[in-house]
């Protein structure tokens, strides 16, 4: 008999996010803002937030910003590009017609 459940599809990106994390990526944010955006390395993310694996839930992550009013840009590096990946956080622009 298995103990451990199988991971569903729903769980993929539905990860419950720290308080922890959300307050570093808070402090980044605040760290990093120019007037008009952030940018925020991935790395000084994971560097105190990851699983076993190393990895981190950058998704839920944007999700959770964007419920909060962000825009929420991701940059990772192409085929032989050389740098390191970065979530980009702007304010929402309000439109006005």
């Amino acid at each position: 008999m298995i103990k451990v459940k199988p991971l569903s599809p729903e769980d993929i990106d539905n990860k419950e996010l720290s308080d922890e994390l959300v307050e570093r990526v808070n402090n980044l944010i605040r760290i990093n803002w120019n007037g008009h955006s952030a940018e925020v390395i991935l790395n000084h993310i994971t560097c105190l937030h990851s699983n076993q694996n190393g990895e981190m839930n950058w998704r839920a992550i944007c999700r959770l910003y964007k419920e909060y009013g962000w825009d929420v840009e991701t940059d990772f590096p192409s085929y032989c590009e050389n740098y390191k990946a970065k979530l980009i956080f702007r304010k929402k622009r309000k439109w006005t017609t």
